[in-house]
């Protein structure tokens, strides 16, 4: 209210001005003409923005047009006349005008004030007496200075009006930035997170306010009137020019996009980089809507994009050291290393159950590695985590060993130990699946661990992960469970990789071969161990009949020597070198976790 009173004020004091000023160059026209002997007559001043001369006011001519448009009638400073008036600094007569009548004369007397250039001239039309001879230079000389005095003094209270003008202007854009400063810089680190800054933007300028991340994905939006509807970041950037990789970047410096109704953009935008260092965390948009964009929006923009950044930046911070705090606590967990009571303290300030009973995840990328910034690093640790906690419902606890990640999945105490261990490998096939960089991943599960039991978790989980990284082929993610491999995992893990495909020549090596019915006995052998050693359910599964499967085992010991109906040690021998040709993915061969098919692609007898 204050503001709207003092601008009703500002601008009658302008007209006030404006008139008396007026008055004043009426008043110096009139004198003129009277001491020249005139009857009309006209005063032009010079614009300083232009340099052209311009009628600002005028006596007689009854069928001259209303003052206000006198002044679009103008000369331009390499005009004869304005040359002719600058060289001689006297009032000249520019000799006979038929258009005023017999005698008629015009006299252009030139406008100076003390110690100043030509400030303008005046002319002036149709002599009173015309017959008196040419008037004389003294009295018009004289008035003429005191016409350049009070010109002088008109000139000097505008430009003082201008100075005045521009600077209530720039007060009032500092005051406007200061509100604007105080209210947004207030909401970083508050409770609300993006949103009430993102609506406070929106409330500054009056228009539609939206925040995109780095992916282009909508964070947020508000508007000042009910829904607003602002277009994906990727078509308006598609109208800005973006700096490309490596170009030097104003930091949360706004741009504004042109309207494209072609391209669907119908509206212009502000579109500002929310960055902080050499991170870039999004983009912030003001839509032109409902009103025209103006300075104080691309104010507004610029300061919320760095508001936005460093809000970022300390929700960042924080979610980093609630992780890491996590990370700590899941460590301890695993190694066993600090009191029930410390376990219990840190748990019941992050908000988690130490005497939960967990499944223990071991990932680590391809041959082991785990050296691969594309794969493991605090990101993508985070979003393997979220994308098992949003599968499952259960809480995670992540921590880095020394050659893979952890992951501890909380299993519930009312769910069978075997059922949660088979989700849990579910979920981890599925994310590992969708993680950027993924192909190659391996994963062992345990079993469902007690707290205390979680440092053999830990060990019998990585065995299996060393297991498939050494001998698993394909590049998908492989994921097995301890009980997957059985015992054969320490054997697996703690030889050298052509020491078991040695092994597994020596003991398998006659069924090896391309023919089809050395891919049907080792269907049948791993129908076989798969039934428990049990004939007829064997049978059942591969759909022939009982003696069928045991004339294909005696088939097996005439090839290979090994009889695995009798022979305990030929059947470790034989298991053993089934479960890494299932690792290998031997196409005649479901895998350890179930998936694959056999070498036509369907169960064969």
């Amino acid at each position: 209210m204050t503001s709207s009173v003092e601008r009703v004020r500002t601008a009658a004091a302008k007209s006030d001005g404006q008139g008396h000023e007026d008055a004043v160059l009426r008043l110096a026209i009139r004198r003129l003409c009277a001491a020249a002997g005139f009857a009309n007559g006209r005063l032009f001043l010079r614009d300083a923005a232009t340099g052209r001369f311009r009628v600002e006011a005028a006596l007689g001519y009854p069928d001259t047009p209303a003052p206000s448009r006198l002044t679009r009638r103008s000369m331009g400073p390499d005009d004869p006349l304005v040359e002719l008036l600058k060289a001689g600094r006297r009032p000249c007569v520019l000799g006979a005008d038929r258009r005023g009548g017999p005698g008629s004369a015009r006299l252009a007397v030139p406008v100076s004030g003390p110690g100043t250039g030509l400030l303008g001239f005046a002319l002036l039309d149709h002599p009173v007496d015309h017959r008196a001879g040419e008037p004389s230079p003294d009295p018009v000389s004289a008035c003429a200075e005191l016409v350049g005095a009070a010109v002088l003094g008109v000139l000097t209270n505008r430009r003082l009006a201008a100075a005045h003008e521009e600077l209530t202007r720039r007060h009032e854009a500092l005051r406007l930035g200061g509100e604007a400063e105080r209210r947004l810089s207030r909401l970083v680190g508050r409770p609300g997170g993006l949103s009430p800054l993102v609506r406070a933007c929106a409330e500054l300028t009056g228009k539609a306010v939206a925040l995109f991340d780095a992916q282009h994905r909508l964070v947020t939006s508000a508007g000042p009137v009910g829904e607003v509807r602002i277009q994906p970041v990727n078509q308006i950037l598609a109208g800005a020019r973006v700096p490309r990789t490596g170009e030097p970047c104003e930091p949360c410096e706004p741009a504004v996009v042109p309207a494209r109704p072609a391209a669907g953009l119908l509206r212009r935008h502000v579109l500002t980089p929310v960055l902080a260092g050499d991170r870039h965390f999004g983009w912030l948009v003001i839509m032109e809507y409902p009103a025209l964009l103006t300075a104080y929006d691309l104010l507004v923009a610029r300061r919320g994009a760095e508001c936005a950044a460093t809000e970022f930046t300390v929700q960042k911070r924080v979610a980093d050291v609630a992780w890491n705090a996590r990370s700590s606590l899941a460590r301890q967990l695993v190694r066993g290393t600090s009191t029930v009571d410390d376990l219990r303290g840190s748990g019941e300030y992050l908000g988690v159950d130490i005497d939960a009973r967990r499944v223990l995840v071991y990932l680590t990328g391809p041959g082991g590695r785990f050296d691969d910034p594309a794969v493991f690093d605090l990101a993508g640790d985070e979003r393997l985590a979220a994308g098992i906690r949003r599968r499952l419902g259960l809480d995670v606890l992540t921590t880095r060993g020394s050659e893979g990640l952890v992951l501890l999945v909380e299993s519930p105490r009312d769910t069978e130990a075997a059922a949660v261990a088979a989700l849990v490998k579910s979920a981890v096939r599925e994310v590992c699946a969708a993680q950027p960089g993924g192909d190659g991943l391996a994963a062992g599960v345990s079993s469902v661990a007690e707290p205390s039991e979680l440092a053999r978790a830990y060990r019998e989980a990585r065995e299996v992960a060393h297991c498939i990284g050494r001998f698993a082929g394909g590049r998908s993610p492989r994921v097995l469970a301890v009980d997957d491999l059985g015992p054969a995992r320490l054997f697996l893990a703690n030889s050298g990789a052509a020491s078991v495909r040695r092994y597994v020549d020596d003991v398998l090596g006659p069924l090896l071969t391309p023919a089809a019915h050395h891919a049907t006995l080792l269907l049948t052998l791993r129908a076989w161990f798969d039934s428990g050693r049990s004939v007829r359910v064997s049978a059942v599964e591969l759909g022939v009949h009982e003696n069928t499967v045991r004339l294909r085992l005696a088939r097996v010991h005439d090839l290979t020597g090994l009889d695995v109906l009798a022979d305990a040690g030929d059947q470790l021998s034989v298991q053993t070198a089934l479960l890494v040709l299932r690792l290998q993915g031997h196409p005649a061969l479901l895998s350890p976790d179930g998936t694959g098919a056999d070498h036509d692609g369907r169960k064969t007898a």
